[in-house]
C-alpha cells in the first residue's frame, strides 16, 4: 500500500471503533503517519529480529528475505579506524554504524596479509561472528600468537563493531557491511532538491534520491550526505533524510501490510484510552 492508502484505512478502522474519531477527536495526518512509521519499526523488531541469539536472527533474516529486501542495503567503511581502546589497541578496526541500522546480516573485509597464509592485496574474506567469550583465544599472548583466518566480528555498545585481525595482517582497507535498514517514515513535508541546496539548514543530513555527486563525493541511491554548501555537481536528494513521500510504497512486502495497519491502531488505540475518555452509545427505548 502506499502512504495514502495507510492513511485511509487507518481512519476508516478507528472510526469504526468509535464515533469519536470522525470529529472531534480524529487524528491528524501527522499523527496518523507517526504510528505508521512506529508499527513499521515495531513489526520489524517483533517479526524478524525476535529470536535469543544473532545467528538465529540472521538465519532467518535470510529465510525471509523476500519481505525484506527493500530493506537490506550494503554499504562500504573505507579504511576504518584503527580501534585504541583496550585489547583492540592494534588488533582491530573499528565501525560505527549509520543512523538508519537496525540489524546486522554479514560484512566482509578487504585484507593484506603477507605472511601465515598470505592474502593478496585488494582481495575480501568473509568476517565471522564470536561471541566475547571466544574473543582470549584470538588476541596476543606470550605463548599464543594466533592465525586468524577470517577477521573476528565482535559487537560493543552504540552499535560499534570491532573487525579483530591477526598480528600477519598488515591491513584492513574496506569493510562491507550488509544489514537490515529502518524502513523509511512517510511524510507530507517530504522534499526534493535538485542542484540547489541552499534552502537546507547547515548540518542537516541528506538522502541522495539518485546517484549523487557533492564536493566531489560519490553518493548511491538511498546513501546520506551532510549540508555544507549550496550545490550539488549532480542528482537529487531529499530532507527529511529518512522519509518518503506518502504517495510511494510501503516498503514492506505486500502481505505484510495488513499487520503492520493493525499494529498501528492497536498502538494509537492504547494511546488514546489514556488521553479520552470515550463514552458508549446511548441505548434508546422503544
Amino acid at each position: 500500500m502506499r502512504g495514502i492508502d495507510f492513511q485511509i484505512q487507518f481512519e476508516r478502522v478507528i472510526q469504526e471503533m468509535s464515533d469519536a474519531f470522525i470529529s472531534e477527536e480524529r487524528p491528524d495526518t501527522f499523527t496518523i503517519f507517526k504510528f505508521i512509521g512506529q508499527a513499521q519499526i515495531r513489526y520489524l523488531k517483533e517479526k524478524y529480529i525476535n529470536l535469543p541469539t544473532t545467528k538465529e536472527n540472521i538465519e532467518y533474516i535470510q529465510r525471509r528475505s523476500d519481505d525484506l529486501k527493500n530493506l537490506i542495503k550494503t554499504v562500504v567503511f573505507v579504511n576504518p579506524d584503527a580501534a585504541t581502546l583496550g585489547v583492540y589497541s592494534g588488533r582491530a578496526f573499528q565501525i560505527d554504524m549509520i543512523d538508519d541500522y537496525v540489524f546486522y546480516i554479514r560484512s566482509d573485509s578487504e585484507m593484506t596479509r603477507t605472511d601465515a597464509i598470505p592474502i593478496a592485496s585488494g582481495q575480501y574474506v568473509p568476517n565471522k561472528i564470536i561471541p566475547h567469550s571466544e574473543l582470549e583465544r584470538l588476541l596476543d599472548t606470550p605463548w599464543n600468537y594466533p592465525i586468524i583466518r577470517n577477521p573476528a566480528v565482535v559487537f560493543e555498545e552504540n552499535s560499534r563493531i570491532y573487525v579483530v585481525h591477526d598480528t600477519y595482517t598488515s591491513d584492513i582497507s574496506n569493510v562491507s557491511l550488509t544489514y537490515l535498514r529502518r524502513p523509511y517514515n512517510f511524510d507530507t513535508s517530504y522534499t526534493v532538491y535538485g542542484l540547489d541546496v541552499t534552502a537546507v539548514g547547515a548540518g542537516i543530513k541528506m538522502r541522495a534520491l539518485t546517484t549523487t555527486v557533492y564536493d566531489g563525493v560519490t553518493y548511491k541511491v538511498g546513501d546520506y550526505l551532510t549540508k555544507d554548501g549550496n550545490t550539488l555537481s549532480s542528482g537529487t536528494v531529499c530532507t527529511p533524510y529518512d522519509a518518503i513521500d506518502e504517495t510511494d510504497e510501503c516498503e514492506f512486502s505486500y502481505h505484510t501490510h495488513d499487520d503492520i495497519l493493525r499494529l498501528a491502531v492497536q498502538m494509537y488505540i492504547e494511546e488514546a484510552k489514556f488521553r479520552l475518555n470515550i463514552k458508549p452509545e446511548k441505548q434508546t427505548q422503544a
